[in-house]
């Protein structure tokens, strides 16, 4: 039976599990609807707070989560700032991660929007309750609210204490208006000693973690739960040519096999996973004829290059006319390979359809980013009401950007439809490789024109890259043709704006449609496009024979003193901890967003012709007010970790057309024996609301590490990864 005619009979299997014909709308004709159902970017408005915040009648203190865990703390830092500005312990705050049906909007999360797009409606929406408790305070003694003090729990007044408890006085929780005044905000007093913001604390599901809670997807097992999973298809648009169904259907254990030629949708459902995994093994797919294009041959195809032959680039983003002189200062050019996400836990979803209270529901627990693009795609697929829709968003082991599509849920969702079952879906470590939404290849130019003492004169800098946002997670095929004649991939060009002053700057861009899956990747295009200018400003101090935090401070211009700052501070810390003898350093700096500032350093040596060991690590970073310190250094000691990976030897390895690696065996990512010393400062601008610690440190890490490398091999790198250049004879699989 194919997809199509599952969803066209739906209805006769919906009755027979006992969900109405009622309450079947015109559904199909919508649920098919190609129409984009973009992914959830409204930021919060700032009075926002008050749907995630309200106080029980007996006192208790309540955060409804706004924020998917990704295991970046986001949720826990939240609870601190409630508690800064009601005067409590952050554990007296019950931390609520809900479903779709507890909180009527929960943004898209990245790590560069989780603090900076929630802390400000958090704390405001706790200070306007602090406020409304004072004045119910101050009218039940009948006294001014200048009389009524904070006191932890609650206030003092005349040297009585009053607990926040004492002030509800109705059957009702305490809940905040849609208007809400303006009140003092102790979080971001500058002038205020904090309490609980700014001060390390434990995250709140850490109890959860170690007692095995049902935080994963993989925790959540249902009576008479099925086992399901669905062949990933190898490369875009990808068509069956045939399939060994038949035999796969006598299989023990098995419940169905579903499959649909016409959406290259073939799954298989079983009784318990052992039976499925030895039905998946038994089912041959042969797929049809595609391009066999290897790792050449990909980056063949953004070829900086080849396109400036052709003109100027589509997009311009600054279009200073300059001239192809030959003679530039620096000309530097450097190739970047596809990159898997490789995060830890496998994508793994449950579908569950269930008659409640007299409504029909799907019940989907999924890892995402975004539950409430899920909730929309599944009603569009079912052609329900939203509200009949419930995605619990469950922890992920690892996101990296990887964790946004509509993908294993869907699967999950249409399996369940087919059986009748409750349906649990999970992804081999092969399908994680096979099916990902690589970081796409890009390939970069820059030149550089600067006088004797080092001040850019004239800037031109080419970018071709794959596309990281206007992709599947945007809208389909049809819809992306459109925008993408229209606009540039605005994930491909994040942070392409150079920070550096120059007379004359021309900057353009080229995105280009790959024949592999793409997507984002942790900084989206940030990273590739600082790594040229860095390691182009490298060479250019190499070239000129002058410090490069000195050159980089001459070019950076007044309005980038918070970028100065780190790079002073760096330079600092650099001098306290020299570099041991036989080690090389090499640094970098950059700007993510317009409100994070990063720069990092690394020492690197070799020993003769052996590895290259990466002994220290250094980063200093402004993302304005600090909420939990401990949180945000793990923040950067991942990115750093990521750089070492990225440098050294990750790359996602093509041959016919397809991804080759199978495993974390075949796919090399960074591990414990690759840590470094890591030394880690973080400028905390108290009087700045915090901006995205996620992905920030990464932009600078990746090409200081390669700055590192290359003054220790005395070497230009021209591409990425450092192995692939240094062993270039060396299986791709080793």
């Amino acid at each position: 039976m194919t997809i199509g005619s599952i969803i066209t009979s739906r209805r006769k299997f919906l009755i027979g599990a006992g969900i109405t014909a009622a309450s079947l709308s015109v559904g199909f004709y919508v649920g098919v609807s190609n129409f984009p159902i973009l992914p959830s970017t409204r930021s919060p408005a700032s009075t926002d707070g008050r749907f995630w915040l309200h106080m029980t009648k007996d006192g208790e203190v309540v955060l409804i989560s706004p924020v998917h865990d990704l295991g970046q703390g986001t949720p826990s830092s939240l609870t601190q700032i409630i508690a800064e500005e009601l005067n409590l312990s952050p554990e007296d705050i019950r931390l609520v991660m809900p479903d779709s049906s507890q909180i009527p909007y929960m943004r898209f999360t990245t790590g560069s929007h989780g603090m900076s797009d929630h802390a400000l409606p958090t704390a405001r929406a706790a200070a306007f309750m602090r406020e409304t408790l004072r004045q119910k305070a101050a009218d039940k003694f009948a006294v001014t609210t200048l009389l009524v003090s904070d006191a932890l729990g609650g206030f003092l007044i005349n040297g009585t204490s009053i607990p926040y408890a004492e002030l509800i006085t109705s059957d009702e929780d305490l809940t905040l208006p849609e208007e809400m005044t303006d009140v003092p905000l102790y979080t971001f007093d500058p002038q205020r000693e904090k309490r609980v913001v700014g001060q390390t604390a434990r995250d709140r599901l850490d109890r959860a973690i170690v007692t095995g809670a049902a935080l994963y997807v993989d925790d959540v097992w249902l009576p008479d739960m099925l086992h399901g999973r669905v062949v990933q298809a190898p490369y875009p648009d990808a068509c069956i040519r045939s399939t060994n169904i038949k035999d796969v259907e006598k299989f023990e254990g098995v419940v169905r096999v579903v499959f649909d030629k016409s959406d290259a949708f073939l799954g298989v459902v079983a009784k318990t996973p052992r039976l499925l995994d030895l039905a998946m093994n038994a089912l041959q797919v042969v797929w049809e004829d595609h391009d066999p294009l290897d790792n050449d041959a990909l980056q063949r195809l953004v070829d900086v290059d080849a396109f400036l032959a052709k003109g100027r680039l589509e997009h311009q983003i600054e279009k200073a006319d300059i001239a192809p002189d030959p003679d530039w200062t620096i000309d530097h050019r450097l190739d970047l390979p596809p990159l898997h996400h490789a995060q830890q836990e496998m994508r793994t979803a449950v579908a569950h359809f269930k008659r409640e209270q007299g409504t029909d529901a799907l019940h989907l627990w999924v890892g995402t980013q975004d539950a409430f693009v899920h909730r929309r795609k599944a009603a569009r697929d079912l052609g329900w009401p939203e509200e009949q829709i419930i995605i619990h968003p469950m922890r992920t082991g690892g996101a990296f950007g990887g964790r946004a599509l509509y993908d294993v849920g869907r699967e999950a969702l249409l399996l369940a439809l087919q059986v009748g079952a409750p349906v649990r879906v999970q992804w081999t470590r092969e399908d994680e490789f096979r099916a990902d939404r690589v970081r796409p290849p890009s390939s970069h130019r820059l030149r550089i024109r600067a006088d004797r003492q080092g001040e850019i004169q004239d800037w031109w800098q080419a970018t071709v890259s794959g596309h990281f946002l206007l992709t599947e997670i945007m809208a389909p095929e049809w819809a992306l043709d459109l925008a993408r004649m229209a606009i540039a991939d605005f994930g491909a060009t994040r942070s392409i704006y150079p920070p550096y002053l120059a007379i004359n700057r021309r900057v353009e861009f080229q995105d280009v449609e790959l024949p592999i899956h793409v997507g984002q990747m942790r900084s989206l295009g940030a990273t590739p496009n600082i790594t040229i200018m860095e390691t182009a400003l490298d060479r250019l101090a190499l070239k000129l024979d002058i410090d490069p935090i000195a050159l980089r401070l001459l070019n950076l211009g007044a309005k980038n003193q918070r970028l100065k700052n780190c790079l002073e501070r760096l330079r600092e810390m650099m001098i306290a901890t020299p570099a041991d003898q036989g080690e090389v350093r090499g640094i970098a700096c950059g700007i993510y967003h317009d409100k994070s500032f990063v720069a990092c350093a690394f020492d690197v040596a070799s020993r003769d012709d052996g590895p290259i060991e990466v002994k220290s690590a250094f980063c200093v970073m402004d993302v304005g007010l600090i909420i939990n310190p401990d949180r945000v250094k793990a923040q950067v000691e991942g990115c750093l970790m990521m750089a070492i990976g990225q440098v050294l030897f990750e790359k996602a390895n093509v041959a016919n057309g397809v991804f080759k690696s199978k495993s974390l065996t075949d796919y090399q990512v960074p591990t414990f024996r690759h840590v470094p010393d890591m030394h880690i400062e973080l400028i905390n601008s108290q009087s700045i609301a915090p901006a995205g610690a996620g992905e920030a440190p990464l932009i600078a890490a990746v090409p200081a590490l390669t700055n590192a490398v290359s003054r220790l091999k005395k070497m230009r790198v021209a591409r990425l990864p450092i192995d692939a250049i240094l062993r270039p004879h060396r299986s791709e699989n080793t």
